[in-house]
């Protein structure tokens, strides 16, 4: 009887590892890209929307790896306050496009109000992507 038992159990296992590999798809991770950031704020506390805004890169879009010291630059193309700007480098699992609109989220979320006008303006906060 024990052995009618475990050719049975034997036999019931082939056929569940056989479902299981016939129904079940591998969970396929994506490789983790280096994504390098621009920042930059010359409205209200410009630091603190820089700081802001690497919390919230943190948080939704990827893990930092580093920070560049924080620059202060004359605004270009028009006239505004200095800048501050740095750069940033992260990783993340996520494609360019999502990246993207987890950035344009973050930028919204800080503030930025984006014209439908050509040239550039003042901003509470700016990010681009550099390198992805």
């Amino acid at each position: 009887l024990l052995g009618f038992f475990y050719s049975k159990l034997a036999e019931y296992t082939g056929l569940l590892l056989k479902l299981l590999l016939k129904y079940l798809t591998p969970i396929r991770i994506k490789p983790l890209q280096n994504i390098y950031l621009s920042l930059g704020s010359n409205q209200g506390d410009s630091f603190e929307n820089l700081q802001e805004a690497v919390n919230r890169i943190f948080e939704k879009v990827g893990a930092i790896k580093q920070i560049s010291p924080v620059y202060k630059t004359k605004a270009w193309g028009f006239e505004g306050a200095d800048f501050l700007n740095c750069a940033v480098s992260i990783t993340s699992r996520f494609d360019a496009e999502e990246v993207l609109k987890l950035l344009l989220k973050i930028e919204q979320d800080l503030g930025r109000i984006r014209q439908n006008r050509s040239g550039y303006s003042d901003r509470p906060i700016d990010i681009d992507i550099l390198f992805y």
